[in-house]
């Protein structure tokens, strides 16, 4: 029924609804130093990762694909390993989209 899918639906849309404003404001302030930026970017990711996948796990759950103690063990085991994945590999593109950028670069 259409009605077991309202909540799955909704949780998978709070990772980028409470991210994104995040994201945006990073991407505005072009005046910070590129580290900054580049640490912000990396935590912002990770945020985002570790929401959507504990929204994946609370709709698997929800619709009965898993159970909750399998869930549970699942969530903790990636947001462990996804956490500093994520995080580096923000921040290593951010770093590398800035040193791309011409507003960071010494002309003259």
């Amino acid at each position: 029924p259409v009605h077991r899918l309202v909540g799955p639906y909704i949780a998978l849309a709070v990772a980028p609804a409470a991210v994104g404003p995040f994201i945006y404001r990073i991407n505005r302030r072009r005046e910070d130093p590129p580290k900054r930026r580049a640490r912000d970017m990396g935590i912002a990711a990770t945020v985002f990762i570790e929401l959507a996948l504990t929204a994946l796990s609370y709709s698997a759950v929800k619709l009965g694909l898993v159970s909750v103690n399998f869930a549970i063990s699942y969530t903790i085991v990636l947001w462990l390993l996804s956490g500093p994945i994520v995080y580096f590999g923000a921040y290593r593109t951010a770093l590398a989209k800035a040193a791309l950028s011409p507003r960071h670069t010494d002309s003259g």
